[in-house]
């Protein structure tokens, strides 16, 4: 069932009925939606009243992260990464949080069913605080989700950054492009959460205590973080990639240097049997009855006398 409604308070959680929802009048309640179905959305839409925009914003899958505050309660958006076949996939998590209730709309299970285990389990302290030390906890395991991904990203880049150095070759470039495109998705996603983060660290929900706001404020500590691995990550990308220009330019230079040399050689030979091939009749060698094996020796001693000068200069 996606979705599942809780009913705490200190020391107790009980699991209920959503149509029992107003029944535990002096609890703090939950409702958790994962990937509802157009039914258990209207139902939960139609109880609590839910702005038309809020509706909309739910079921928009490229919502940003924001906070909008409404009559009654504040309506909050964040993102969840996942790494899915080597691409960032954004996951969105909305919670609606009023005076006594939360509600959370999300396609990501991990994240929800960890919380809902912890305060099914009285595991920590979510069990002890209201709907808004839950909306933290659920705001700051979305954004705990950032850390296995950035890893992910820096095995991979680490491994790109070793084959650029050893085996420099034109797969390289799509595999870039793919990791400085997740880069950026990651980089949009943490500064919009940093904004909404920045937006509830000031007040902008009447109904988080102060003593979660400490908590939320700490959340900024860990974006700060993801921020400068994601920049150092960048600068690590674009250091891989110079140093894959540079020695795909030093390969070319390579192959450049030994068509010269070999042009170089076949010059005079090509003079030499260019001169013989004019078969003019006054051309005293070409009666000669080694005229033929003192051309190849000439053409032989040319070459080896030009590899021999290239040797020399170190030129080969």
């Amino acid at each position: 069932m996606s979705l599942q409604a809780f009913a705490y308070r200190k020391g107790e959680v009980e699991v209920i009925e959503p149509e029992n929802f107003d029944r535990f009048q002096g609890y703090h309640r939950w409702i958790s939606l994962i990937r509802p179905d157009k039914q258990e959305l209207n139902l939960v839409v139609t109880k609590f009243s839910l702005h038309p925009l809020v509706v909309e914003d739910i079921t928009n899958p490229t919502e940003i992260p924001k906070v909008d505050e409404y009559a009654g309660y504040t309506f909050i958006v964040t993102d969840i990464p996942e790494i899915e076949e080597g691409s960032v996939i954004i996951h969105k998590l909305s919670m609606v949080l009023g005076k006594d209730f939360l509600i959370s709309i999300s396609d990501h299970w991990d994240t929800i069913r960890v919380i809902e285990t912890a305060l099914l389990n009285k595991a920590g302290n979510i069990g002890d605080y209201g709907p808004d030390f839950l909306a933290y906890s659920l705001l700051d395991h979305a954004t705990d989700h950032f850390y296995p991904v950035l890893d992910d990203l820096e095995d991979t880049i680490t491994e790109l950054e070793d084959d650029a150095m050893a085996r420099p070759g034109k797969e390289l470039l799509p595999r870039m492009a793919d990791i400085r495109k997740n880069l950026l998705t990651l980089r949009k996603s943490v500064w919009q959460i940093r904004n909404v983060v920045n937006d509830l660290s000031r007040g902008a929900s009447p109904f988080i205590a102060p003593t979660t706001l400490i908590y939320i404020r700490d959340i900024d500590d860990h974006i700060t973080q993801m921020m400068d691995l994601i920049e150092t990550y960048r600068d690590i990308l674009a250091s891989s990639r110079d140093i894959y220009m540079s020695a795909v330019s030093v390969s070319l230079n390579q192959v450049m240097k030994q068509l010269t040399i070999i042009a170089t050689i076949m010059l005079p030979l090509t003079f030499i049997v260019g001169v013989y091939g004019m078969n003019f009749k006054n051309m005293p060698e070409l009666y000669w009855e080694y005229g033929y094996y003192g051309v190849w020796a000439i053409i032989i001693a040319v070459t080896l006398i030009m590899l021999a000068y290239f040797r020399v200069k170190k030129w080969i």
